[in-house]
């Protein structure tokens, strides 16, 4: 992650001679010496400074400067302050003092010096950190003796958010050189000098212009106009692995029908974390790895040049390319279908599941196949199985009714796949569409014969494998979804905890139904032709099956002017639909958008309850332009995760999007109420096409990339080469816990105690959940107490104790905040020993910076 951008105000408190001389302090004076508060000031201080001619007192809020006026001066001696008041979000203020200086201040309150105050130590340098959120100051000397105090604001701060009130004065005054006059009746007590501003960039330090404002006469603000923009932080997604994948050398492009062109349509992942993309390529160089099924595109006759192949893609969770193949034949894949659903699943075990299609020859089948041969002349579906390396076939298979001279090519094969899911056992649901009445079916099933109408058959399919066995065992079942009056087919699948089987597909007529919602059709010509290859405008329906034998456990649930690209099902058994989306779409009040925004169409998702009878909500998703949503997943907590394309400029987007420039391709999640985004953010490219997620809660994305694609240092490949390159993203929410730490001493007396200030920044982007700070007692110390002003509780060793761990919790710390943990360890080792105190921190929330999660410090015994 990149470092975060911080931005340093350094301002200076001059003391102008423009005020009675005798009450103005030398300026050229020794250093500052700051004084903890030990009784020798009112209690709300924190630390003072003490100066021939007046006081500086510093609290969490505050930095007052108070000068003693004489009887010469006034008739009633009362000391003139002047007090600036920090203003801006509230913090979690902690001081921390640097540099001891050699000096010590003593206090005597009274003739009795048992009352006195002695040995106050001295501090060269101030920090008080969490001073505002997201602001830390630091108080320090001068070149001259004078009093300069940092403002140090993360990216996530504006400027304006942060200013001081100024009381005691009777007006402020910007002067031309931009210093600001703090004035007493005509006279200058204390001048601020123009404020010294500064922005850290990738490490080095870049000077900007910084300037006062002065509001409502005692209000003092700054501004820095060419600041670079912070992040303004709700939920901030970042990517933590983008990559191209395509073709890699620009001269294999061509200007014929064909070309380097590849889209990536599905992704999955594994137990481990690692995840794989699947899509379509034409790519000649495309990165396939050594020791690959298929290293190299075949050339004869036309595989890669008029139609693509299919590639399957694995990446470790961190994002090392682990392996790439290629997987078609000699003739490849029907240039004129795309699945539409998850063309890719991944079990427990890192085995790959890929559907397909592909016509009658050279397409790699195994022996143990359901089909080594396709029976039709149009082409049939395919399902493989990639063994764990992607080295091998496991299982391979076509699926296909026998010739079907009446069935005319137009568009799609004679039978294709659109998606599959894995049931729990391993076996695999395979869905589609088909335009064959001989289809293999089973008895028992929904519908054992293809519901023709007078176009012949045009149907939805699902049938269920056993890869484990051979030849037509494999086969569990087989099931046409249709209806006689219309067309339809299979969209995407997806299957419960029970291995039910919600299949959401397109008709162009009502099926069986249970429910309704909306109204209309959706449009033939929109949204890429979704309706086309059923020839008229469609609606869109979900039915549930058993996954056991394929028969109806209810009719369909329609969602009437709607395109489904995509479903998902939670523990609870509701299902989410998402894709595109008329103004038909029927919407649930308090939903995230409720009204149609313009274009041709509009993304949407749609929760429906267990019983299919219910909608939970329904929503639109899309700005002013044309928009769609590709695919969802639904996270644990019944968070749906959505991406797609958009043509809007004003595509919703959350506040802490990673990409606001926009483009094609979009990420976005909902609250499990659909009412909020939890976060949106732009992901550049031609659009999204798939996505998935891992137990973190990680998306990982595919679709068609771009020169706009987010990508990262140890990407496959940087640069677009080819007409269209695929791309992989894993867009992350994470905390960055940050944990350093100080000492009251590097040397202690034996016997003494050490006090370990330990510090725990979330860095952002996200809220950290469930932060836990430990600390084994180290040989050589014992435990002697914990001090923790803000957190949730301590356990750990007894008093004196000289082993075990001590374990502090916070139940969540925001972004920008600071949590502090202060153990005091008693030294009990010999006398020259050193001793190392290991610390560490760890949260619920994922922390993929996990290198600034532990500290040491070494203590010697004297």
């Amino acid at each position: 992650m990149p470092n975060p951008r911080l931005l340093c105000l350094t301002a200076f408190v001059a003391l102008s001679c423009s005020g009675a001389s005798q009450n103005i302090p030398d300026i050229n004076s020794f250093p500052l010496a700051f004084e903890p508060n030990m009784g020798q000031t009112p209690a709300q201080v924190s630390y003072l400074v003490q100066r021939p001619s007046h006081q500086v007192l510093i609290t969490s809020q505050s930095l007052t400067y108070i000068f003693p006026i004489s009887a010469k001066d006034a008739p009633t001696p009362k000391p003139r302050s002047f007090t600036f008041r920090w203003t801006g979000p509230t913090g979690t203020p902690h001081f921390t003092p640097k540099g001891p200086l050699a000096g010590r201040s003593n206090y005597f309150l009274s003739p009795d010096a048992a009352r006195g105050i002695a040995n106050v130590p001295h501090y060269s340098e101030l920090r008080e950190e969490g001073a505002l959120r997201g602001v830390d100051i630091r108080y320090h000397s001068g070149s001259r003796g004078e009093l300069e105090y940092d403002l140090i604001l993360s990216g996530r701060t504006a400027v304006s958010d942060v200013g001081m009130i100024i009381e005691g004065a009777d007006h402020l005054r910007v002067e031309e050189d931009g210093a600001l006059s703090i004035l007493r009746g005509d006279k200058e007590w204390l001048r601020q000098p123009v404020p010294q501003a500064y922005e850290m960039r990738n490490g080095r330090r870049i000077a900007l212009r910084a300037m006062y404002t002065v509001n409502d006469g005692n209000r003092v603000s700054f501004s820095v106009p060419a600041r670079t923009p912070g992040k303004e932080l709700v939920i901030d997604p970042v990517v933590a692995y983008g990559t191209l994948l395509g073709v890699h050398d620009p001269m294999y492009r061509w200007a014929d029908e064909g070309g380097p062109y590849s889209h990536g349509l599905s992704t999955a992942v594994d137990p481990a974390g690692n995840f794989f993309v699947a899509g379509q390529t034409y790519a000649f160089d495309f990165p396939v790895t050594r020791g690959a099924l298929q290293t190299e595109c075949p050339w004869t006759p036309i595989a890669c040049v008029y139609t693509p192949l299919d590639f399957v893609t694995k990446f470790s969770s961190s994002g090392q390319l682990l392996y790439s193949t290629y997987l078609g034949g000699d003739l490849g894949y029907s240039p004129y279908h795309e699945p539409t659903g998850k063309m890719l699943a991944v079990d427990g075990n890192g085995y790959a599941y890929i559907a397909g299609e592909a016509v009658t020859g050279g397409f790699p089948v195994t022996t143990n196949a359901y089909q080594t041969v396709c029976h039709s002349g149009n082409g049939c579906a395919t399902l493989t199985k990639l063994n764990q390396s992607g080295s091998a076939l496991v299982y391979s298979t076509y699926f296909g009714g026998v010739m079907d001279s009446t069935a005319p090519f137009e568009g799609p094969s004679d039978t294709y796949a659109n998606a599959l899911a894995l049931a729990s056992n391993g076996d695999v649901f395979l869905a589609g569409g088909t335009r064959n009445p001989y289809l293999p079916t089973t008895p028992g099933a929904y519908q054992y014969s293809c519901p023709m109408n007078s176009a012949g058959c045009k149907s939805g399919y699902v049938a269920r494998f056993n890869l484990n066995t051979s030849g037509s065992a494999s086969r569990i079942f087989a099931t046409y979804v249709g209806t006689p009056d219309g067309a339809t087919e299979i969209s995407s699948i997806a299957v419960d905890r029970y291995d039910d089987v919600y299949a959401l597909g397109l008709s162009t007529v009502d099926v069986p139904f249970i429910a309704s919602f909306g109204t209309g059709k959706f449009p033939f010509g929109t949204y890429g032709g979704v309706c086309y290859t059923l020839g008229a405008d469609c609606e869109t329906f979900v039915a549930k099956l058993s996954g056991n034998y394929g028969q109806a456990l209810r009719d369909a649930t329609i969602l009437r002017g709607v395109a489904g690209k995509s479903i998902a099902v939670d523990s609870s058994l509701n299902a989410f639909i998402g894709g595109a989306a008329s103004l038909g779409l029927a919407t649930t009040p308090g939903a995230f958008q409720s009204q149609f925004r313009g274009g041709s169409t509009d993304g949407f998702v749609t929760k429906l309850d267990a019983s299919g009878y219910i909608q939970l909500y329904s929503t639109f998703l899309g700005g002013t332009g044309d928009d769609a949503v590709s695919d969802i997943a639904v996270n644990s907590w019944g968070m749906a995760f959505v991406t797609g394309f958009t043509s809007s400029t004003d595509f919703p987007l959350g506040a802490g999007a990673f990409g606001k420039t926009p483009s094609s391709g979009y990420v976005t999640a909902f609250n499990a109420d659909g009412r909020r985004l939890y976060y949106s953010s732009f992901i550049g490219g031609g659009g999204g096409a798939g996505i998935s997620l891992d137990k973190a809660w990680n998306a990982i994305l595919t679709g068609t990339g771009s020169g706009t694609t987010p990508l990262t240092s140890n990407a496959v490949q940087t640069q677009m080469a080819g007409f269209d390159d695929a791309f992989a993203l894993k867009v992350a929410i994470a905390a960055d816990l940050r944990l350093s730490n100080t000492t009251s001493a590097t040397s202690i007396a034996r016997n003494g105690v050490v006090i370990y200030h330990a510090r725990v920044l979330n860095a952002g982007p996200d809220s950290s959940d469930k932060v836990v700070f430990t600390d084994a007692i180290p040989a050589g110390m014992s435990y002697a107490g914990v001090y923790v002003p803000n957190g949730d509780g301590c356990t750990g060793p007894n008093i004196g104790a000289t082993t075990g761990v001590l374990t502090c919790r916070k139940a969540r710390l925001e972004p920008g905040q600071t949590w502090y943990v202060n153990v005091y360890l008693r030294a009990i080792g010999s006398s020259g020993t050193k001793i190392t105190n290991q610390l560490k921190t760890s949260a619920g929330t994922q922390d993929l910076w996990q290198t600034n999660n532990s500290t040491s410090s070494t203590v010697t015994i004297q």
